[in-house]
This record gives structure tokens, sequence and C-alpha cells, in this order.
């Protein structure tokens, strides 16, 4: 008994949680306001059987948004068949959230361009993916939906709303496989 429990013991102290692997389901627009956004719309997709899924959205702008627009990404965990609303919130104004996010806002800020208030114009989001190996926590649920708010930062009004259902993976390896 006492063997079994130090070995038990050694590998809870061997292993670590190294990222989170987010597993995209569907995307889908809810809402946008014509008076500031038209033609929106997203997806999700997979090139390959066993391959990575990818956003996809496309949207055209009607006038220019920088740090006057807001996105808040509110998180809802799936539980008992209902999605209930979780701890995990994000609330960034575009420009910081393009600029300083690690996670989501580094993949996304090259494919908006180098300059930010961003213009007016048509935008198109191809093969969106996060990179969160380097995660420093586990996440803390398996299945949830992300809703995207984007709002006017003054006045509150709604830009845009979106949701995307997804999975978390927490990827666990042990300090040899670190390296």
């Amino acid at each position: 008994m006492i063997w079994m429990t130090r070995t038990c013991l050694s590998v809870v102290l061997y292993a670590s949680v190294l990222g989170v692997k987010v597993i995209f389901e569907r995307a889908r627009v809810i809402y946008f306001n014509p008076k500031y956004v038209e033609n929106a719309w997203g997806n999700v997709t997979r090139y390959e059987r066993h391959g990575d899924y990818y956003v996809n959205a496309e949207f055209i702008t009607k006038c220019a948004f920088g740090n006057n627009a807001t996105l808040t990404i509110k998180f809802y965990e799936f539980r008992w068949n209902a999605y209930k609303l979780s701890l995990v919130h994000f609330h960034y104004k575009v420009c910081d959230f393009l600029e300083r996010d690690p996670y989501i806002g580094a993949v996304v800020a090259p494919m908006f361009g180098s300059e930010c208030p961003l213009p007016p114009g048509k935008y198109t989001l191809m093969n969106v993916t996060t990179h969160m190996d380097n995660f420093p926590n586990v996440f803390p649920f398996e299945k949830g939906r992300a809703n995207l708010l984007f709002t006017v930062t003054s006045t509150g009004e709604l830009l845009a709303d979106a949701e995307l259902y997804l999975s978390f993976k927490n990827n666990i390896k042990s300090k040899t496989q670190r390296g």
C-alpha cells in the first residue's frame, strides 16, 4: 500500500498542465447594427480529418473603430443541458485588444493591418485559431460558449453580437516531455 501511495504521489508531482487546446465547434452572428456594420457572417471549418478547427469571419464596417468600441467576451459553461454564465469575462477596447491580448488579439491583429483605429471597409478573417500552448492555467470547464459583444464605448449601443461554441481540452504533459 505504501508503494502505491508513493507512485501516485510521484505521478502527481511530475505532471503539469502546459496549455489549453481550444476546439471550435460552430459560430453564428446573432445581430449586427446596420448603422455601423453590414454583411457580417462567421463559420467554423476544418481542412483535414484530424486537423484543427478554424474560425472564418467577414464584415464591412461603415465607420472607423478604435478605442471608441468595446469588445466583451463572456464565457458560458455547458452544464445540465444548458449554458450557464461563468466567471470568465474579458472586456477590451478594440485597439487595446489588438495590441495587448497575447492569445486572441495577437493572432487577429495582423489580419486587420497595422493601423488602429481600423478604417471603414471590408475585413476578412480567415483561418483564425488560438495558440494557447503556454496558457498559464487550466480552463475551468470543458464545453461552453463564448458570446462576443461589440458595443460603442460611450453610449453602450450594440454594434454586433456573435456566439462561438467551443470545447476546451487541458493538455497534461510530464516534466520530461516539456524538454
